[in-house]
């Protein structure tokens, strides 16, 4: 019954605490470091946020504070539009609500590579799952939302236990195929048991028949032992048919430890009369784009990895413009000298690809994570040369 919520800053990217996972459903306005935070009542009469003497950025009254934050932040504005969608009509089963939040939520920084889109037609990310959540369309949704049924059948994988080869990237497949009488799938999980001595070394995958991926695990320092009935939830195949073989990928992507899989079970739930007539396609935010005039050469905005960089002004112009990469991910921040630029340079494979204007040497910065927050902020600075021609600098966040 849970809805996994993650949060998001006022620009529109994952906050730093946000988890991502293909278990997300959707994204709400939160806090992030530097950035603008939620203004809400606080304790009344008693310290809380807001105390006097303290942030001076703060009400002066401190029934209110302007500095909540946190998941704690984005979970409640959720809340309230299912309170919202409920007051429309309270028929709704909780797996509709949950249909209704995925079918309208606002798709943020689309396309991207992040974003994928499973054969019901629906996209997701693992950091924003369906997106932002849509009040004003869930509650729409809502008032005409037909009555479905819903179904959950279980399927085990065969032949196991089976080990998993040690430093092999390709890991092992397992089939587990599904029989069942549901059209339109909306919950999958899978419950693992694995016997491992360092269990951060796996990265598991499962793909469904349709061919969509959902990532459970990758490498990370996690040096506890074991997996045992452990569930894992996706809802990137929501809307999918669950018929047919699902593909289950364990790899062993470091050495010195060995391991086997001894259990692998999933149960698939949905409707059986079919996935209710879909609203309206949600709305895109468009990118981000700001215009840096030489009045303010030293603009800082955030942007995801794809961004294009545009001069007004001939190549000459251009030539004092220097971009600073500043890459912050949730290993920490790095900065990187800025290069010359010529008038557009477009990003290619997730890194930011920028060449000099005067030679051919170039430059790849790429982020150091694979997922979650995966963002850069630009400063575009007039170090040398005459740019007084310059009507603008344009940056555009994909």
């Amino acid at each position: 019954y849970t809805i996994a919520v993650g949060a998001l800053s006022d620009e529109g990217i994952p906050s730093s605490y946000s988890e991502p996972g293909s278990s997300l459903t959707v994204s709400a306005p939160s806090g992030a470091s530097g950035r603008a935070e939620i203004f809400t009542t606080d304790l009344t009469d008693t310290p809380g946020y807001n105390s006097v003497g303290g942030d001076p950025s703060e009400p002066t009254n401190t029934n209110y504070t302007s500095t909540f934050s946190g998941t704690s932040a984005a979970c409640p504005s959720v809340a309230g539009v299912v309170a919202l969608m409920l007051e429309a009509n309270p028929n709704l089963t909780w797996y509709a609500v949950q249909d209704i939040l995925i079918q309208t939520a606002t798709r943020i920084n689309f396309p991207s590579p992040e974003w994928q889109t499973n054969a019901a037609g629906l996209s997701f990310h693992e950091s924003y799952g369906a997106g932002l959540v849509n009040a004003l369309a869930a509650v729409t949704s809502a008032q005409s939302y037909p009555a479905t049924d819903r179904s959950t059948t279980t399927a085990n994988a065969a032949d196991l236990p089976i080990s998993i080869p040690e430093n092999d990237p390709l890991g092992i497949n397992i089939p587990i195929e599904v029989s069942s009488s549901i059209v339109s799938l909306q919950h999958a999980v899978l419950t693992l048991t694995i016997a491992h001595s360092f269990r951060g070394d796996l990265a598991i995958t499962l793909t469904s028949p349709s061919g969509t991926v959902s990532r459970f695990t990758e490498v990370r320092g996690d040096s506890t032992n074991n997996y045992f009935k452990w569930p894992f939830m996706t809802l990137r195949t929501w809307g999918e048919n669950p018929n047919g073989t699902w593909i289950l990928n364990v790899s062993d992507q470091l050495g010195l430890d060995l391991g086997n899989v001894s259990a692998a079970e999933l149960e698939v739930s949905g409707s059986t009369n079919g996935a209710p007539p879909p609203p309206p396609p949600p709305p895109v935010l468009p990118p981000s784009t700001v215009t840096l005039t030489i009045d303010t050469p030293d603009s800082i905005i955030t942007a995801s990895p794809g961004t294009q960089i545009k001069f007004a002004g001939t190549a000459a112009e251009t030539t004092g413009i220097r971009v600073v990469e500043y890459a912050k991910t949730t290993f920490g921040n790095s900065e990187n000298d800025g290069y010359d630029l010529p008038l557009t340079e477009i990003s290619q494979n997730g890194s930011l690809r920028w060449r000099r204007i005067s030679g051919a040497e170039t430059w790849d910065f790429q982020s150091r994570v694979s997922r979650g927050i995966n963002r850069f902020h630009i400063r575009a600075t007039a170090n040398s040369g005459n740019i007084s021609n310059i009507s603008s600098i344009t940056i555009i966040g994909k």
